[in-house]
């Protein structure tokens, strides 16, 4: 038997009050990708003109923790997720995220309390921050594998470099040879029999795959050495200054 227009009202209202109003959250002010270093704002919302938002909270989950930790709270957890503020000012609940990191990236969401002490979670906001750090490059089939500024080789023999960069996606490499027009797209480079005209300067670029202005190169000069090249370790000990003398 359906209930009567009015009742059906009244079961909403009733159902509305013990759960709560459920909030949404936005982020303000935000068009495209989100960089490290950047700054963002997220703002939990109701339906409800002039709601009281200080019964409403942030939270953000830590896959550490395997829970939501709320962000509002100066408690022991909080302070792993400084450089966030949350401020209430014109009927308006705001996190504001400073100098963002990687370890901003993650699940957000705005939580009311009401008075049955019953919870109400907004869907959740993803987080995700795009970033492009350091490159480094290393030499493949060594026991020392990183390469600094420069690597030695022996004429005739192979060189292989392998170039990797920290970064939330992973990038796009390329290898290219200062003076020369060739490009390799690739992460490694690979120089079979060394002669000496292959001597230079090689340099690997990283490229963030959906963001081409987030790229970092780095350069290593390649010094090939004469194979007869032999080195000899010469040097005397030093003289013994002063003879031990036998206890009596």
């Amino acid at each position: 038997m359906a209930l009567p227009g009015p009742l059906l009202l009244l079961a909403a209202l009733a159902l509305r009050w013990a759960h709560g109003e459920i909030p949404t959250v936005r982020l303000i002010d935000q068009e495209g990708p989100i960089l490290e270093g950047s700054y963002v704002t997220l703002e939990c919302l109701t339906d409800e003109a002039g709601a009281d938002m200080s019964q409403f909270t942030f939270q953000k989950y830590s896959r550490w923790l395997q829970s939501w930790v709320s962000l509002d709270n100066p408690d022991r957890l909080r302070c792993w997720f400084f450089d966030v503020n949350v401020t209430r000012a014109d009927g308006r609940l705001l996190l504001a995220i400073g100098a963002l990191q990687s370890w901003h990236t993650g699940h957000y969401r705005c939580v009311a309390a009401n008075s049955t002490g019953n919870a109400t979670a907004s869907a959740e906001l993803s987080l995700r921050v795009e970033y492009l750090r350091s490159v480094f490059v290393t030499r493949a089939h060594t026991w020392c594998g990183t390469v600094g500024d420069a690597v030695a080789v022996l004429e005739g023999e192979d060189l292989e470099l392998q170039c990797s960069a920290d970064a939330s996606q992973p990038p796009q490499y390329e290898w290219s040879r200062q003076g020369d027009d060739w490009v390799v797209a690739s992460s490694a480079l690979s120089l079979p029999q060394v002669s000496r005209d292959q001597a230079g300067t090689y340099v690997c670029r990283a490229q963030h795959p959906g963001l081409p202005p987030l790229a970092r190169s780095r350069a290593v000069r390649v010094e090939v050495q004469g194979a007869q090249s032999s080195y000899q370790l010469g040097g005397t000990a030093p003289a013994v200054a002063d003879e031990i003398q036998p206890l009596l």
